[in-house]
This record gives C-alpha cells, structure tokens and sequence, in this order.
C-alpha cells in the first residue's frame, strides 16, 4: 500500500546517496603528488607500511581520501535522519510507525554499507585513472592528456581594440 510505496522511494535515495558521495570522492581524489587537491594530513606515515602494488596503493589512497573527505558529512546526515525517524517511532498511527522503521534501518544500513562494503570493493576492484576504462576504451586516456596538456586551452585572438 501508500507505507510501502514511500518506503520504496526513501529507500531508494538513501541507498543511492551515500554511496554516491563515497564514490564521486574517490573519483576525484588528488594524485599522489597532491595536483587536483589537498592530501587528507592523515596520510603521514600509513603509506609507508602499505605494499608497493601501485594498484593497490592508488586504490587505498583513493579510499581514504573518500573516507576522510566525505565519512563525517555521511555520519551527520545518517545521524540528524535516524534521531529526527526515532520520534516517529512513538507515534499512534502505524503509516508513521513504519515509515520511522524504514528511516532508521535504510539509513544505518546505508551508511553500514557506504562506509565499510563500498571501500572494500574500491580498495579490490576500484578504477585507477591509469587503467582504461572498458566503456570507453583509450578515449577516456585521450581526454585525460588533452586536458592536462598546457596547449589544450584554447587561445583567444585580440582584436586591436583589446576586445575579442
């Protein structure tokens, strides 16, 4: 009925949400030299005990800058979601009762996931921004050297007036 249909569509966000953000993170964490970001400061002595697998190390570099970037946002909005569904909980009319239940169990279950079973499947099977990527073969590689070649923005003719 109308409790399993909202169930449906709050369940759906939050499952999407949280691993998304953990997800465009680790896409987007800063090479090892530090060029499209900071580099999270709790970095200072981990990566010497990790192996030498560049694979693998990219991949729990990746991880914890995802972790550390987005773990305590993901934390504040599972935690304000779950106390604000707890008063739900103590309500007399059962659509409430249960769409309290449903917030609490997706949210905890959610961020169970985002932040322990998603880390662990990037860590093993992650993409790296060496690797090509099978949807798109070498054109992806292309795109990567295009943009970070100095010749690849485009020049601007002045006109004498100064404008273009």
């Amino acid at each position: 009925g109308t409790p399993e249909v909202v169930a449906l569509i709050v369940f759906l966000g939050y499952v999407f949400t949280f691993n998304l953000h953990i997800a465009h993170a680790y896409t987007h964490a800063p090479d090892a030299s530090g060029k499209k970001g900071r580099r999270p400061s709790s970095q200072s002595g981990f990566w010497d005990t990790v192996p030498k697998d560049y694979g693998l190390l990219e991949r729990f570099r990746r991880v914890d800058y995802a972790l550390t970037a987005m773990g305590r946002s993901l934390m504040g909005s599972a935690m304000t979601s779950i106390g604000c569904a707890v008063f739900l909980l103590f309500c007399t009319l059962q659509f409430f009762v249960k769409f309290g239940i449903v917030i609490v169990l997706v949210s905890g279950l959610s961020l169970v996931y985002s932040v322990l079973f998603l880390p662990a499947l990037l860590i093993l099977w992650g993409p790296i921004p060496e690797q090509r990527c099978p949807c798109l073969g070498s054109k992806r590689i292309e795109a990567v050297e295009a943009a970070e070649s100095p010749d690849s923005s485009p020049k601007r003719q002045l006109s004498p007036g100064g404008s273009p």
